[in-house]
């Protein structure tokens, strides 16, 4: 029998407070691991951020010494500091040190010993950069919105680096969200982008497309990839979608395994076409400890493979605003426009990041507007064991129509019909979802396959 850590086992160490993190120097031999390794001490059953230095920007696997398995490897990625960040949680204490090397795409290799000690502190994400360093990277301060937040359009909203404003008649849960993001000063992260080759976020099947089980009733379908929400075959098609989430903290896994779930948004089009944008949790359980990493992505789907936000760090517990629009090359709402626009925004944090991508069709209509919690799939067809996420809320689930109506996740509205979706496994039901009010979703983890 496989072990597997418990979620009440594990306790959230880090208070979601950024504050300072203990830092220790990078080797600086190239291609091999330094002969002293940076050595942590945390407590058992706790979260603790741990953290090396790198080439700025630079992508990352960390996994046990001589492991040539790429499916046991952590993939993790460093900041415009050239800081990279991961988590670690031992379920039990320890007399030895876990060993692990972190290997680097510019060449450079960094062995790390991680022990579990009693009494330990829970080790913290550092806190952001100074103001100097901010400049230096190119980072902006966007101040908070004065005076009458109905006082700007969208389009001077957008151009003043603020996300779109919701109506407030029509979804005022939505509002409070926006209002939320634009109501205290944000720093603006210009985004490096990783292409993680061979690693997709594909649309929900409708259900004439689900093969194994059949669907389960007239308004519930369900998939092998997500659990959710989807809104199908408007009267007029879906330009704009937003979402507001907390990343959940990974609470264990199996011994030996490495697992994956994200959370996500996105508008679909004719398959393959479908634009998303969310965060991923990727975990892998080793000698008892719980290695996992926390990061934010955007995908075109039939043109690229996921595109990870590799300079834009989160952390779990993090609350994100995110909203997903179509536009035309002036970034104006266009719901057959050539570009999506993807925009994260860590209330936590205080930053946020934006960028847009063209169709390479040219044009895009959006015929379903979807909130999901999922898993990857591999660029085989297959797909990894679903993290133990233990449950998560999505709140604000809204989507907006050409013809200006706002619509909700659960009633659907101008035509739109919305589909509740359960997450199989061949047939085991790993994930579901069920509506808390008409402003948010609760998604509940059932198993790992």
């Amino acid at each position: 029998m496989k072990n597997t850590l418990e979620p009440r086992s594990i306790t959230l160490g880090l208070g979601l407070i950024l504050t300072a993190l203990c830092q220790a120097q990078q080797g600086n031999l190239q291609g091999v691991a330094p002969a002293t390794p940076l050595s942590f001490k945390v407590p058992p059953h706790a979260l603790s951020a741990i953290s090396f230095s790198t080439e700025p920007n630079a992508q990352c696997t960390v996994a046990a010494p001589g492991s040539s398995d790429s499916g046991k490897h952590l993939r993790v990625f460093a900041n415009d500091e050239g800081t990279v960040r991961f988590y670690a949680s031992p379920s039990h204490e320890s007399s030895s040190a876990a060993q692990l090397v972190a290997t680097c795409s510019s060449g450079k290799q960094q062995r790390i010993e991680i022990q579990s000690v009693a009494g330990a502190k829970p080790l913290v994400a550092r806190a952001t950069s100074n103001p100097e360093t901010e400049l230096r990277l190119g980072h902006t301060v966007r101040p908070a919105l004065a005076g009458d937040p109905m006082a700007l359009s969208n389009q001077e909203l957008v151009k003043r680096g603020y996300p779109m404003r919701p109506d407030q008649q029509q979804s005022p849960g939505a509002y409070a969200s926006w209002l939320k993001a634009v109501s205290k000063p944000a720093t603006f992260i210009p985004p490096k982008t990783v292409n993680v080759e061979g690693h997709y976020h594909g649309p929900v099947k409708t259900a004439a497309d689900i093969r194994i089980p059949d669907p389960i009733g007239s308004d519930t379908f369900t998939s092998d990839m997500s659990s959710g929400y989807a809104l199908y075959a408007p009267s007029s098609p879906f330009d704009w979608i937003e979402g507001d989430w907390n990343v959940p903290v990974i609470v264990g896994g199996e011994e030996g395994t490495w697992t994956s779930s994200t959370l996500w948004i996105g508008l679909s089009g004719v398959v393959p076409d479908i634009a998303q944008d969310g965060t991923e949790q990727d975990v892998y359980v080793s000698d008892g400890i719980t290695y996992s990493n926390y990061y934010a992505w955007k995908q075109v789907g039939g043109q690229e493979a996921q595109v990870v936000f590799s300079n834009f760090s989160i952390n779990p517990g993090d609350e994100i605003y995110s909203e997903l629009r179509i536009g035309d090359a002036y970034g104006n709402l266009n719901p057959n426009g050539g570009y999506a626009y993807f925009w994260l925004d860590d209330l936590t944090t205080g930053e946020f990041s934006y960028l847009s991508t063209p169709f390479n069709s040219g044009t895009f209509t959006g015929i379903a507007a979807e909130w999901m919690l999922g898993r990857p799939q591999f660029g085989d067809g297959s797909y990894p064991d679903l993290a133990n996420y233990w449950f998560a809320v999505m709140q604000s689930p809204f989507a907006l129509t050409a013809d200006g109506t706002t619509v909700n996740f659960l009633s659907g509205g101008d035509g739109a019909t919305s589909y509740q979706v359960t997450m199989y496994n061949h047939y085991d039901v790993i994930s579901t979802v069920s509506p808390i009010n008409s402003n948010s979703m609760q998604f509940d983890w059932v198993n790992y396959h």
